[in-house]
């Protein structure tokens, strides 16, 4: 997409972390509970939603999640001012 100029976007790129009570078929465990998420964001004093929008915003994704709740609003803005080294 970005070799051609096309914005690649992110619509809701947190639902599979929140909104099933369980993991999605084919995933054995949800994205925000995933153990290498949840360490990169221990490591960085981030939650696991912070690192997912900040990976996605590293690459050039446009992110739109989605929250009615104001702190949440506010915690996934924050996520662009994250940098994550090559190696998380």
């Amino acid at each position: 997409c970005q070799s051609q100029g096309i914005l690649c976007e992110a619509y809701n790129p947190l639902t599979l972390g929140g909104m099933f009570k369980k993991p999605p078929p084919k995933m054995d465990i949800a994205l925000l509970d995933h153990p290498r998420i949840k360490d990169i964001a221990e490591k960085h004093s981030k939650t696991p939603a912070q690192i997912v929008l900040a990976w996605n915003l590293d690459r050039g994704v446009r992110v739109v999640p989605k929250s009615s709740n104001k702190a949440r609003q506010t915690e996934n803005l924050k996520a662009a001012e994250i940098f994550l080294p090559l190696d998380d």
